[in-house]
């Protein structure tokens, strides 16, 4: 065999192993995915003076819901409680399959757990139709494979848990909207709590919405799309997706909402700046929000 044949050959066999041991889903999105969002009371101790969790809040991470890829632990930069009292504590991170982690408040109201990972770089490599992931800069990816995207990517996922009766307060309110400081955040301007009428399909009640808006770095983001997807439902369903305009105040409502466990989730790009230039082309955030809209009659 000649020399020079014999090189594109062992080439081309690099090529394959590379593209076999590399993972195909570095496009995931996080979220939070919680046993229970929304409950009338407060968790009681059990004997020996442990306490029940309210709730088991896990990591979701992928494309497909409620739950997809697993995480590892290490992937995850904080996880934090945030209460309408004023409130802030780190959560345990459990150990097991999706993270599950156990959350237990002692005050009624409103809670939001809020999660944040590590940035990575990530480079798209391969052909179009045929692409693989590798999860480090363009400048370190193999000579000769081509590169078809490359990113910084970063993200953000809340989620809102309840306790108690569904009587409105000021505080929780003030919690929902306020922002925790994600790079891209979504904050909830009205309670899901409140979205009142009947669940049904041509029912003729009109259910209210659940308005919300959008920061980047602090301001408003405008003139982007949201998805928001039931979590219980196929996205084939009538009713379990959607998709949300805001407007140049950065803020949008989901209309109408069926009852059930809801997610709404974006992501942004902008380009790279200058310094991070020879390793990625852009900088992708990543944020979500899942929180149950309650059935009518549950209270």
């Amino acid at each position: 065999m000649k020399p020079f044949l014999k090189k594109h050959l062992f080439s081309a066999a690099l090529l394959v192993a590379v593209l076999g041991m590399v993972r195909p889903a570095a496009a995931h999105h996080l979220w939070l995915y919680a046993s229970r969002y929304d409950v009338p009371r407060l968790a009681t101790a059990r004997q020996w003076g442990q306490w029940k969790p309210d709730s088991i809040v896990l990591f979701g991470y992928g494309d497909y819901y409620p739950l997809h890829d697993l995480l590892e632990p290490e992937r995850v930069a904080s996880f934090t409680r945030y209460s309408a009292n004023g409130d802030q504590q780190p959560v345990a991170l459990g150990e097991g399959s999706f993270l599950a982690s156990p959350l237990t408040v002692f005050v009624p109201g409103a809670h939001i757990v809020a999660a944040e990972l590590h940035p990575r770089f990530v480079s798209r490599v391969g052909e179009e139709h045929q692409h693989h992931y590798l999860f480090v800069p363009k400048d370190e990816v193999m000579e000769g494979l081509p590169v078809i995207r490359s990113y910084v990517y970063h993200n953000y996922a809340k989620a809102l848990f309840q306790v108690g009766p569904s009587e409105e307060r000021p505080q929780d309110a003030a919690l929902l909207a306020r922002p925790l400081g994600h790079t891209l955040e979504i904050v909830l301007l009205s309670n899901p709590r409140t979205v009142a009428g009947a669940p049904n399909a041509g029912s003729g009640t009109v259910r209210a919405g659940v308005d919300f808006a959008v920061l980047f770095e602090g301001q408003p983001l405008a003139d982007v799309t949201v998805r928001a997807n039931h979590l219980g439902l196929p996205a084939s369903a009538e009713g379990a997706t959607a998709l949300v305009e805001l407007d140049e105040a950065g803020r949008g409502r989901l209309t109408a909402p069926r009852a059930g466990v809801w997610q709404l989730h974006l992501t942004h790009r902008i380009p790279a700046p200058p310094e991070l230039s020879l390793k990625a082309a852009a900088l992708t955030y990543s944020a979500s929000f899942t929180f149950e809209v309650p059935a009518p009659s549950r209270y």
